[in-house]
Order: structure tokens, then sequence, then C-alpha cells
């Protein structure tokens, strides 16, 4: 996540090439379904591929993704 990401999930303002998935105010726009089928599926026209299924990234099962969710959840970054 952090290679797009940034490490503290700030995205491009960390000089990531992916959104502030971190960030407070992203995190109370977006409901958890989104963020898991994100993280599952991937986002169509852009860099984000999916991490769920033999063929992914990784494959992480749907107790790690919501935990993936949990973690977000509980430490937003606050800028």
């Amino acid at each position: 996540c952090s290679s797009c990401h940034g490490p503290g999930g700030d995205g491009y303002a960390a000089g990531g090439t992916g959104t502030a998935v971190g960030k407070i105010g992203f995190l109370n726009k977006v409901s958890d379904g989104f963020i898991r089928v994100t993280i599952k599926e991937g986002r169509s026209n852009t860099r984000m591929r999916g991490f769920s299924g033999p063929a992914a990234l990784a494959d992480l099962s749907d107790r790690e993704i919501d935990d993936i969710i949990s973690y977000l959840r509980t430490n937003p970054s606050k800028n």
C-alpha cells in the first residue's frame, strides 16, 4: 500500500502516486464497503490492482482486508 499511498497513507502529498487513503477527510467520505471492494478488485483506469484472488498482487483474505480497513479507521492522519 505504502509504495503508492505513502508510508502514512498521505498519497500525493507524501510523493506517492495514489490517493490519501490514510487522511481523515478521505475516510470520512468513503464506506468500509467501498474500501473493501477497492482492495479486492482494484480501481479501473488507475494503477490500483486488486489484492484478492490467485492472480492478484497478494491473495488477501477477507479477514486481512477487514484488518486493513480497521487499521485505516483507527489510525487516520489528521492533516
